[in-house]
């Protein structure tokens, strides 16, 4: 493609509450390589729900083969046989340049045309920047991570430019206001070794550089608040509220609250003399660790992601807020939970979980040998859904096996029983299998990763992948997985994004920056045997009902396979028998599972929060919020504001010590 092209999607999700463009039902938010945003107006006219000159996709009786649209007509004008009566089209949407609503500035990147077009990718959804045959001095960089907060409102990207530094940014997305992404937080790219939001959106969580034992948590919501609270209640009313959110019901924190001050009104529109810099409003921060990992070393963190809804397990007394990894190929990761004591509200605790990956590496010693088996987790996401699951992106290198090396998901089931106890032997039978869905080892050829609804079968979320020139495979249990749509090239050779909307809508797009549908219908309600339900029993009649529901998914475009019979583990078992003394060993006497899909933890701890408010910078001498650079006044220079609102609104109070200090001073109007 030409470089003035859009590129690969980086980013591709679903805004419900964005009116634009006659949309009805939000809009799709799509984020390119060249840096362009686009929203596109879903409606009836949008969705491509009257495919008419669109391309069928099913599967012929006789094998793999496109149904011509005049055949498919045929046959849907004949009595309907079992599950036969649906269908898919893939239906060509056009994202005209009028959907465009921003550019963001991304680094250009250097070497040569073939490295630039396999620029590195990263984060929810990423992609490659410059696409193909991208000239060097032209192609982009994108991102490290862009995703957007579990409300989908505020935007976050590790790695993008402002003022040309390269930087973390965090947008507000508004709602019906071009140019619809404001900036509110920025800092220097170098600075975080990984970010996230908090799992109420109120929070930037990161991970520092020089304090890769830490994570810090800065609130945002004092800067929303400039927006939405232009007028705002009284200090004690907003404080009374701000202590009666931070507890909730069920002992967890709402972790922006517990550190906020009150959001004072302001006006953004500066109509007064232009300034040089812009006053950076910084917010209350907690610090969380350190911690102490599997391998009884203190925990050492380079990535981390937060859960999609703090509330989405309402059985779950204390739910996972954040998980955090490191490059490291043991296959460890660590969950944490912020915790607040009911009988004293001021004392925030954390807690720490570490885990390890099935199979186990438990002697890190053994990992020094460049030979044996690793686990190298590349990302890991929460469950948007059910809030008890992780999708886990995994490299393995060294297995014995072919099938078992590469680059593949896994699913892990979060359970609520802490601390994890040991099962006994006749208990272990479920393992988290590991979905090989390429040989590469190469994290580029990583296109898409995130959860999803599956089109048509089933209500449960799927974990899904999309691999460069190989197309989209989905998780669709423990053990069970699916290539979708394999009998359609076009769709295989050039996916690298998509998005479910619904049942029967699953938008995607080409790495050339194409938006496509595929439609089932008819559109409606069908009662269909849930995949989870299926795969537990063993009765003969569930068995056949399986069959029959692996006969319409392949019409579909469901190729669903078994990976149990592959993923055993078996060169890690028989090393396990070969370990020598205990210096490096995970906390674990052998391998065990919960029984339910987890791995038992091996060690876990808690410790208190420390919050910090700045109290060393300076503080708005109106609205007391701490300032990174502030306003100071001209004349007497002893006070200093957050704004030129501010200033106006002190100025009846401060004026008789200004004009004390300094009486001969004069206004030049």
């Amino acid at each position: 493609m030409s470089t003035s092209g859009k590129g690969k999607t980086l980013l591709f999700e679903h805004l419900p509450y964005i009116r634009f463009g006659g949309s009805i039902q939000g809009v799709l938010f799509l984020v390119f390589a060249n840096g362009e945003a686009y929203f596109y107006p879903l409606n009836d006219k949008t969705k491509g729900d009257s495919p008419n000159s669109a391309k069928m996709i099913t599967l012929e009786q006789s094998g793999r083969k496109f149904v011509r649209q005049a055949d498919a007509r045929s046959d849907a004008s004949k009595p309907a046989r079992g599950n036969d009566k649906y269908f898919v089209y893939d239906v060509a949407l056009n994202l005209s340049p009028e959907f465009k609503v921003f550019t963001f500035a991304f680094p250009h990147g250097k070497g040569s045309a073939a490295s630039s077009s396999s620029s590195s990718s990263g984060g929810k959804g990423a992609g490659k920047a410059g696409g193909r045959g991208a000239s060097s001095d032209l192609a982009r960089q994108p991102p490290r991570k862009i995703l957007l907060s579990p409300n989908k409102r505020l935007l976050l990207m590790h790695g993008a430019l402002h003022k040309g530094q390269n930087s973390l940014l965090v947008y507000q997305i508004m709602e019906d206001t071009p140019p619809y992404f404001r900036l509110i937080f920025y800092d220097m790219s170098f600075t975080f070794l990984d970010a996230c939001f908090s799992p109420d959106s109120k929070s930037l969580v990161t991970i520092p550089s020089r304090y890769p034992c830490f994570i810090f948590l800065l609130n945002l919501n004092f800067v929303l608040g400039r927006v939405r609270n232009q007028h705002a209640s009284s200090s004690a009313a907003a404080q009374a509220r701000a202590t009666t959110e931070a507890t909730q019901g069920n002992g967890t924190i709402d972790i922006a609250s517990s550190f906020a001050f009150d959001a004072a009104a302001e006006s953004d529109t500066v109509t007064m003399k232009k300034i040089s810099f812009d006053p950076r409003v910084v917010g209350p921060l907690a610090i969380i660790g350190p911690a102490t990992g599997a391998f009884d070393q203190p925990l050492k963190m380079a990535h981390i992601s937060s859960s999609n809804n703090i509330r989405a397990a309402p059985v779950n007394p204390k739910p996972f807020h954040f998980v955090t990894w490191n490059d490291e190929g043991t296959g460890e990761y660590c969950l944490w939970t912020i915790i607040a004591n009911r009988k004293e509200k001021e004392t925030i605790q954390f807690e720490w979980y570490p885990r390890l990956l099935y199979p186990k590496i438990r002697d890190s010693a053994w990992l020094e040998d460049s030979h044996t088996p690793k686990n190298f987790i590349l990302d890991i996401q929460f469950s948007t859904k059910e809030g008890g699951k992780l999708l886990i992106l995994l490299r393995r290198e060294n297995y014995g096996k072919p099938s078992l090396n590469g680059i593949g998901i896994q699913m892990v089931k979060l359970s609520s029983k802490r601390p994890m106890g040991e099962e006994p032997a006749d208990k272990l039978t479920k393992k988290i299998c590991w979905y090989q869905c390429t040989e590469s080892l190469d994290r580029k050829d990583v296109l898409a990763l995130k959860w999803t609804n599956t089109l048509l079968l089933g209500n449960n979320n799927s974990g899904a992948i999309v691999i460069e020139g190989k197309g989209l495979f989905e998780l669709v249990d423990y053990y069970f997985a699916s290539s979708f749509q394999t009998l359609y090239d076009e769709f295989v050779h050039n996916v690298c994004n998509f998005i479910q909307v619904g049942r029967y809508h699953r938008f995607w797009t080409d790495v050339d920056g194409k938006l496509n549908v595929m439609v089932v219908t008819p559109q409606q309600t069908s009662i269909h045997p849930e995949w989870r339900e299926l795969f537990d029993q063993s009765s003969q009649a569930i068995q056949q009902q399986f069959l029959n529901m692996r006969h319409l998914g392949r019409r579909i475009g469901y190729f669903i396979t078994d990976i149990r019979k592959e993923d055993t583990g078996d060169d890690l078992e028989k090393i396990h028998a070969r370990e020598r003394g205990t210096k490096g060993k995970a906390i674990v006497d052998k391998p065990g599972t919960t029984g339910n899909g987890e791995e038992a933890a091996s060690s876990s701890g808690s410790g208190n929060i420390d919050a910090f408010f700045g109290m060393h910078l300076y503080r708005c001498w109106n609205c007391k919020r701490t300032l990174l650079k502030p306003l100071q006044c001209s004349r007497c220079q002893s006070v200093v504001y957050c704004s030129r609102t501010c200033q106006r609104d002190d100025w009846a109070k401060h004026k008789v010590a200004c004009d004390q200090t300094c009486p001969t001073y004069k206004v030049v109007k």
